[in-house]
């Protein structure tokens, strides 16, 4: 009869000890889950926003290398050597984007004539203009800097 009674005193089911461990590995599991799922996320939104404005300084890029636009849009201020142009009117800005475009005239300054070799310079227009500028366009999103691309613009 004792080994009858043992039988029923035993019980089945958790002890509280053992579904607290249990909660706290899914509480562990989940939160690095989560932790990864908001990392992916931001990835997401920050290579959205790096494209973005990629897209806008191409786009800014060929609207100042397009023919016949050079004189047009170049302020050529005898005395300046630093240039702002207007943004592009095909460019339509998202909302919280910002563009700056910039120029700095260069000239061509020889340094090894046998292999036609040149360095590029600021210049003042007034001495030496070849027709060369250095182009930086800055992209901001919400005051904060996304992107810079350089390039140059070469008036023929």
């Amino acid at each position: 009869m004792a080994a009858v009674n043992k039988i029923k005193l035993k019980k089945n089911g958790f002890s509280l000890i053992e579904v607290i461990i249990a909660m706290a590995i899914l509480v562990i599991i989940g939160s690095a889950f989560l932790g990864a799922l908001y990392t992916g996320i931001k990835a997401t939104e920050l290579a959205n926003l790096r494209t973005t404005a990629e897209s806008i300084g191409r786009s800014q890029i060929e609207y100042l290398k397009r023919p016949n636009t050079y004189d047009a849009i170049s302020p050529y201020d005898v005395d300046s050597v630093t240039l702002k142009y207007s943004t592009s009117p095909d460019i339509v800005l998202p909302p919280n984007f910002m563009i700056e475009t910039d120029a700095i005239r260069l000239s061509r300054n020889v340094l090894d004539e046998d292999t036609l070799q040149y360095e590029l310079i600021p210049s003042n227009p007034s001495n030496i203009d070849n027709g060369i500028q250095s182009i930086t366009i800055t992209i901001s999103y919400k005051n904060e800097i996304i992107l810079i691309l350089e390039d140059y613009l070469v008036d023929r």
